[in-house]
């Protein structure tokens, strides 16, 4: 018995019919997004492709001429979209530490601009220098807080007589930079209490005689 389907002739118009369908469904596909680009694209006046090589800046949408290559214009605006599109990816991708080392590089400068000037020092006279630390015996129950609200750290902080140095001073002792954030109760006159971390440490300090110095603001 004779089956249609392998009928050489019916096989070859049926392959034919579904070609024609998809052609036809990929044409409206490109009339439309023809018609998209040049809606999107010439009212704004799209810049010209190179590959195009057509000015569409000087054929608005509603007045296009017929000799125009519709296939240039839709290579035009595919080229400025994907152009836009990349451009967005690209921004998007951008890691954020490329901006914060932009933003950063400035107070970089500046600090190490800072750092290279010389200090101006303004020489306050000798005072006998002790050390403590945040232990109970030392400072109590306050710890490393210190009477200005910051927090005491080692090679930074010393307590001073407010009465003679004010607090936020910036001092040179012995060669390192201070800064006199805390206060305490046989602190007075030119005496200066260096803060160490631990106990050993100030006491191994005992009391000594330093030329103080402070540094101009």
């Amino acid at each position: 018995m004779f089956h249609r389907a392998w009928d050489p002739v019916l096989l070859c118009a049926s392959n034919c019919s579904s070609f024609v369908r998809i052609i036809s469904i990929i044409h409206h596909i490109l009339r439309f997004y023809y018609i998209l680009c040049t809606i999107t694209a010439c009212p704004i006046k799209v810049y010209a492709c190179g590959r195009c090589g057509i000015d569409v800046q000087a054929h608005p949408s509603r007045s296009l001429p017929a000799e125009i290559n519709r296939r240039k214009l839709y290579m035009k605006c595919r080229h400025v979209i994907a152009g836009i599109v990349l451009t967005a990816i690209l921004g998007a991708a951008l890691p954020a530490s490329a901006a914060a080392d932009e933003i950063a590089a400035p107070s970089a400068a500046a600090a190490a601009s800072q750092a290279d000037e010389p200090l101006t020092l303004i020489p306050l006279g000798v005072f006998t220098t002790t050390g403590y630390c945040p232990c109970g015996s030392c400072s109590g129950r306050w710890g490393r807080l210190t009477s200005t609200g910051a927090l005491a750290a080692a090679g930074h902080t010393v307590a001073v007589d407010p009465r003679v140095i004010p607090y936020g001073a910036r001092l040179m002792i012995n060669g390192v930079i201070c800064t006199a954030e805390d206060r305490g109760g046989g602190v007075r006159g030119n005496h200066i209490d260096i803060f160490y971390d631990t106990h050993e440490e100030s006491r191994l300090h005992g009391a000594q005689a330093a030329e103080v110095y402070l540094i101009q603001q």
